[in-house]
């Protein structure tokens, strides 16, 4: 069973907690630092149970990110994005696709799973089956590539926010202090603010590219069988007449 978990896990999945985990501790190094003087500076003689904990330690806060960056993703980024591309690219008035090609597809979606097309409502619906179609055939493997960097680029994002937020405490606490501003905090700040403008475009890019490959994966599978399912019923014709 151990070995079944730890197979389905691949290099995004791992760095997608880990590093961002060890970025939200060192945001909580530095809010302890600035507040009460406590870094977080943890001793052992045996380096392979302080390595554990540290490593524990760095995945449950990945864990922890995974869900502030859900709800950064729900109330920030869709709302930037006008929806998940998964909800867009069939609508109407989405230009990613022709119109004769979201006809297609949908025309597809009616004749495979038997479902009204007409209410532009039920993109996501019909995503979500083209998606499950794939993930059931496996042919899944490049888009669940593209899954797992989304995931981690996001959790990136939400530690290095976290990072940020600590950063601008750290600073108002330094100046209330010490009366002067802290150069390197200030650049600190404004390197993250870079950061997560480069990895939220590198989001979304990610999250389109998962999509269209979903999209365009179902319909080469589409295409293919019904070309497969004509020219058995062209021979199964032809047989007949002879």
């Amino acid at each position: 069973m151990e070995n079944g978990f730890l197979s389905k896990l691949n290099i995004y999945d791992v760095l997608g907690y880990l590093i961002p985990g060890f970025l939200g501790l060192y945001a909580i190094d530095i809010l302890t630092t600035s507040l009460f003087d406590l870094p977080i500076n943890l001793k052992s003689p045996n380096q392979v149970i302080l390595t554990t904990v540290y490593f524990c330690g760095a995945l449950f806060m990945g864990i922890v990110l995974h869900e502030v960056s859900q709800i950064m993703e729900e109330k920030f980024y869709i709302r930037i994005w006008s929806g998940f591309p998964s909800q867009r690219f069939l609508n109407e008035d989405n230009s990613k696709y022709s119109n004769q090609m979201k006809r297609n597809l949908k025309e597809a979606a009616a004749d495979l799973f038997k479902i009204e097309i007409g209410d532009i409502t039920r993109s996501q619906e019909i995503f979500n089956l083209f998606y499950s179609k794939l993930q059931t055939l496996g042919k899944d493997g490049m888009i669940q590539n593209f899954n797992a960097q989304y995931g981690m680029v996001r959790n990136l994002l939400a530690g290095i926010l976290m990072i940020n937020l600590s950063l601008v405490i750290s600073t108002v606490i330094y100046i209330y202090r010490n009366h002067h501003v802290p150069a390197k905090e200030i650049w600190l700040i404004g390197l993250g603010i870079v950061l997560i403008c480069i990895l939220s475009r590198r989001l979304r890019r990610f999250g389109e590219r998962f999509a269209d490959y979903v999209i365009r994966g179902f319909y080469i599978y589409y295409t293919e069988q019904k070309r497969t399912s004509m020219q058995e019923n062209n021979k199964t014709s032809e047989k007949s007449q002879s």
